[in-house]
């Protein structure tokens, strides 16, 4: 009895080990009970990756406990069988509907098929009783397989896990046209795709239709993809447009919830529908190029310089992506500053710290006897002063002269100059620190002066006077000259 099932195991075996050779997607369903049934694989799928994850942790078990129960064993090796079957059969009638890139599919079926094969296979070599390497190997390679054949399933429906690594990430080089939603000027010749058709889609569809997100099992990314379709089969029929799914959605009426754009997206003009259309019914093709003379009237609106795909953005828009550039800049920085702490003296490196994990901005403060930093220790940090963003000169035996050193703190935002010899005379070497916000003068013997020597400093906004030779007449000229800055003197 043993030997016919395991007999029966083997021959199951190699029937999903050479399924896939009868594979063939795109095929139209031969009953309505295919799609139904295929919608299962979803759930069905699981099944077998919980069951395998509970079966070796059995076998590990068994190895430090030779009496461990054979037959529960056998038993959770026949339902792990069983379900990566049911698994495979619903994952290939699904395939057969089409809808999945080509290469990523084969991969998953083979490597679901030889899973599912090494499974009943094992489930043999338990009822025979084999010697122990064997089923050492087989837990092996069931391991490799589910693997193998877990990664192109979930690139096929999540997409690509990877895309959103940070340390993945690749700069796209787009033109500051493209960047602010303006389409990039049409060369002449050019191809009506990729100079015009592509740009549209890119701007419209791609954030929810690409590597990152791709809703419905569509990617409009690469001209590959968006001709491939997703859940509902292919988008384009070449020299149909009217038969297009893609031309269909865009076309529905706005309170349609199967429009496409949603309605809280940017929209597709008439301009834009009216040439994917034409685009569509010449063909579809990625690789015609025509003169700009000869470009048809769908075209003509988009060869006029600065056609914006996107509305223009707001100041708070642009304001957001130059803060966004410069912290790419920022952190893209961050190992030429690393590198430069290598060439320091400890005394300097010791006094330094990074504003966070992945930025390239610095803070200074010396680490050790304040009393004996001065002009000289401070000029030993020259290198590294343009990447400081807050220095701390509290209580230093630095002096007027110090500060030449200062003049190239273009990031500097937080100056501290409390209880040091530095006077109004120094402060003209800070005239150049856009970006200082913040100075710190007090218990230095600063005096009336000042009202004179403070350079304009566009970003100033505090500035601390207490314990100086300023009189209170000074303290109230300078805030009227000066009434963006908070100046908090002596409490009197």
């Amino acid at each position: 009895m043993k030997r016919a099932l395991a007999t029966l195991y083997l021959l199951l075996a190699a029937l999903f080990a050479f399924a896939p050779l009868l594979f063939e997607a795109g095929e139209e369903a031969s009953s309505p009970w295919t799609p139904f049934i295929a919608s299962f694989h979803p759930l069905v799928l699981h099944l077998p990756i919980g069951l395998v994850a509970a079966v070796l942790a059995l076998e590990f078990a068994s190895i430090f406990n030779k009496h461990a129960e054979t037959g529960a064993r056998n038993f959770l090796w026949f339902l792990t069988a069983l379900t990566a079957s049911l698994s495979f059969a619903t994952g290939y009638l699904l395939g057969e509907e089409g809808g999945y890139e080509k290469e990523l599919l084969n991969d998953h079926l083979w490597a679901a098929g030889i899973f599912t094969s090494i499974c009943w296979s094992t489930l043999a070599v338990n009822i025979l009783k084999k010697n122990g390497f064997i089923r050492f190997l087989s837990l092996i390679a069931i391991t490799a397989t589910l693997v193998l054949a877990s990664h192109p399933g979930g690139l096929m429906v999540h997409g690509d896990p990877f895309a959103n690594a940070p340390w993945l990430a690749e700069e796209e080089e787009t033109s500051p046209e493209a960047q602010y939603g303006i389409l990039p000027l049409v060369p002449d010749p050019f191809n009506p795709y990729t100079d015009v058709v592509h740009p549209i889609i890119d701007a419209k569809c791609v954030s929810c239709h690409g590597p990152k997100k791709k809703k419905g099992k569509l990617r409009v990314d690469t001209y590959e993809a968006l001709m491939l379709g997703g859940d509902f089969g292919p988008c384009i029929e070449p020299g149909d447009s009217y038969e297009s799914l893609f031309v269909e959605l865009m076309e529905l009426p706005m309170d349609d919830e199967e429009h496409m754009p949603p309605e809280d997206e940017h929209q597709m003009t008439q301009e834009e529908i009216d040439v994917i259309k034409w685009w569509i019914d010449e063909g579809a093709k990625a690789d015609v190029v025509m003169a700009r003379a000869e470009a048809p009237a769908a075209i003509l609106p988009f060869l006029v310089t600065g056609y914006r795909l996107l509305p223009e953005p707001t100041e708070e828009e642009l304001a957001e992506a130059a803060e966004e550039e410069a912290r790419k800049a920022d952190e893209a920085n961050r190992g030429n500053v690393e590198a430069l702490l290598e060439t320091v003296s400890a005394e300097v490196r010791d006094s330094v710290q990074f504003m966070s994990l992945t930025s390239s901005k610095l803070r200074f403060k010396p680490n050790g006897k304040a009393e004996d930093f001065d002009n000289d220790a401070l000029e030993a940090t020259k290198e590294l002063v343009p990447n400081f963003v807050r220095i701390d000169l509290s209580d230093t035996a630095i002096s007027n002269n110090a500060l030449k050193h200062l003049k190239n703190a273009e990031r500097l935002e937080i100056l501290s100059l409390r209880n040091t010899e530095v006077d109004e005379d120094a402060l003209e070497h800070l005239e150049d620190l856009e970006n200082l916000e913040s100075l710190n003068l007090y218990g230095t013997p600063t005096g009336d002066d000042i009202l004179k020597e403070l350079p304009t400093l566009p970003n100033l906004r505090t500035l601390y006077l207490g314990e100086t030779k300023i009189s209170t007449e000074t303290i109230a000229k300078l805030q009227t000259k000066h009434p963006e800055v908070e100046i908090i003197g002596d409490l009197r």
